[in-house]
């Protein structure tokens, strides 16, 4: 699996605790945890609404896609805004490690 391919299979999820309102054109988004505040167009307010933690990166490029018709999927622009998300604090990926529940012993662990 590429880099690409990796950072596609991540499932960001929005941290908790976050104050989101939506003005005319996009959110407000105060994060108490840094006393920050993030202004969010639409198209960045719709990524992180899809940050549930659920879906991986490569479905949210399909319905970035699919919400405003786009003729091309909108991959590197997703990733940037959710490598963003994830940079200030507002996104964690949600996705299990690799190696969580394949059945293979970790080493040192004795069970």
């Amino acid at each position: 699996m590429t880099d690409d391919a990796a950072g596609l299979e991540r499932r960001p999820r929005k941290v908790p605790d976050l104050e989101i309102s939506q003005i005319v054109d996009g959110y407000v988004v105060y994060d108490p945890a840094t006393d920050r505040i993030h202004y969010l167009n639409h198209t960045a307010s719709v990524v992180l609404e899809l940050c549930d933690g659920e879906l991986p990166v490569d479905r949210i490029v399909d319905l970035v896609q699919g919400a405003w018709d786009l003729p091309e999927r909108p991959v590197d622009e997703v990733e940037a805004c959710v490598a963003r998300f994830e940079r200030v604090g507002l996104v964690v990926d949600a996705a299990p490690p690799d190696h969580a529940d394949d059945g293979q012993a970790v080493p040192g662990d004795p069970g």
